[in-house]
């Protein structure tokens, strides 16, 4: 098999690799940087704390929370300037107190040990930075990023050969990383495959409503399909979209049940009631003043709301819809503060607010961790399964564009418009979904829409 310049410059460096053939597409190359090769992470305090927990038998947890409270008397207004919140803005080793925070919250939702999860997990937010910058850097190039479930490994693919430059970024992460080259596509082109077939489908007079995302890792644009009633028991013609692209097939599935919006039955997580009941999202600032809108989902939509801090803050606001959107750009609203004053904080947990430090610029990887907070479920975590969802099999028969789904349903009605995050960063709202599967609206939109962004520390 034919050796990439790219894999010649890593040989003579002397970075073992090992080349297999990719499963996916024909002719393509993965690259396998081994673990043993990869850089190591040195956590010295959190060893400590893990050890001081296990002497004095305290759940590593707990361990955390006492480090935290210690800790956090050493900060200062500069540290904290819109208010002292529950998570204090301070760093264990490369890991923010924030970051360990919502790992001890995945960790408790899916019943795994601590520690272990941030082994596995804690190297989230470098892979996160070097998705990010690599779908900028080589957008028509770049062929997808994703995590593995058990966070043992990244992956990277590319349209044609694997730029040196991502070589580069790839050899920055502690763990195996698998570097897919000669795809024969970009996701970009993927994702406009996936609108083609969710198109093709719509016009399909026996279809009520589609959902269409793809399986980033096997190329497969994955569709989910409501027929309408006179079609519900005998479906009559056999669905068989075309992607288009050579070697990306589709998936079609036929569901019963429509993805409901979280809806008007209820800051970053504070409440909005009495017109119903939803959730309030980041706090947004203009790009060119110093204008600042409340964000919320865009079917969170009445003429005002009344936002309601959580209980052990108080004080309640009027607050005017600016304006809302479902559509192009997800599900998403933008309303004033009713006098009130805006922080960069958001609530993470009930009474309990952190701040936000930086937004996501594109729509997190597969197999990333993201968490939510919202007025009925609480704070909950989960993986991404999709990016860039198209259309819906939605009740209220609106089409929302670029959504991700998560790979399980950890919202419910009154959720809708609470924030997503991880650690400090904003990465969305949340819009809807199932038991099965709940989806949101990625921060970036926002811009795209109104020139706003999450205004953060």
């Amino acid at each position: 098999m034919k050796k990439s310049a790219s894999v010649a410059v890593l040989a003579l460096l002397g970075v073992p690799l090992l080349t297999v053939p990719a499963s996916a597409t024909p002719g393509a190359e993965i690259q396998v940087l081994a673990a043993s090769t990869q850089p190591k992470i040195d956590r010295p305090q959190l060893d400590k704390i893990k050890a001081d927990a296990a002497a004095g038998g305290v759940p590593l947890a707990q361990a955390l929370t006492d480090y935290f409270a210690q800790a956090r008397t050493s900060l200062t207004v500069a540290d904290e300037p819109d208010e002292p919140v529950a998570v204090p803005e301070l760093n264990v080793d490369d890991l923010t107190a924030a970051e360990l925070t919502d790992l001890t919250q995945y960790a408790k939702d899916q019943g795994l040990d601590l520690a272990q999860t941030i082994d596995r997990r804690g190297w989230q937010t470098k892979f996160s930075d070097v998705a990010e910058k690599l779908e900028a850097d080589f957008g028509a190039e770049f062929s997808g990023a994703a995590m593995a479930e058990d966070g043992s490994s990244a992956w990277f693919a590319f349209k044609g050969e694997t730029p040196e430059a991502a070589l580069a970024l790839a050899r920055t992460l502690p763990v195996e990383v698998h570097l897919q080259s000669n795809r024969g596509y970009s996701e970009a082109e993927l994702a406009a495959a996936s609108e083609s077939v969710n198109a093709q489908l719509s016009a399909d007079p026996q279809i009520a409503s589609t959902s269409t995302a793809y399986d980033i890792r096997s190329g497969t644009i994955e569709v989910e399909a409501i027929p309408t009633p006179a079609a519900q028991q005998t479906l009559k013609s056999v669905l068989a979209p075309s992607s288009g692209i050579e070697g990306v097939g589709v998936n079609v599935t036929i569901i019963d049940k429509p993805n409901e919006p979280y809806d008007k039955y209820v800051r970053g997580g504070g409440y909005l009631t009495d017109a119903g009941n939803c959730t309030a999202g980041f706090n947004l600032k203009y790009a060119t003043s110093d204008t600042k809108r409340l964000a919320t989902a865009g079917h969170c939509d009445p003429a005002t709301w009344v936002y309601r801090n959580h209980p052990g803050q108080g004080g309640t606001r009027t607050v005017k819809k600016v304006w809302t959107h479902i559509g192009k750009y997800g599900d998403i609203g933008y309303y004033t503060h009713g006098g009130g004053t805006a922080t960069r904080t958001f609530y993470y947990a009930k009474n309990l607010a952190r701040y936000a430090t930086s937004a996501a610029m594109s729509r997190p990887a597969v197999g990333t961790m993201i968490c939510k907070y919202g007025w009925n479920t609480g704070a909950n975590c989960a993986t991404v399964k999709y990016r860039n969802v198209t259309g819906g099999t939605w009740s209220d028969g609106k089409a929302r564009k670029g959504l991700v789904q998560m790979n399980t349903g950890i919202a419910k009605g009154g959720d809708s418009g609470g924030p997503f995050y991880y650690g400090g960063k904003a990465y969305g709202l949340t819009t809807g979904g199932s038991p099965a599967r709940t989806f949101w609206t990625p921060t970036f939109m926002f811009n795209d829409a109104r020139n706003y962004k999450v205004w953060t520390k």
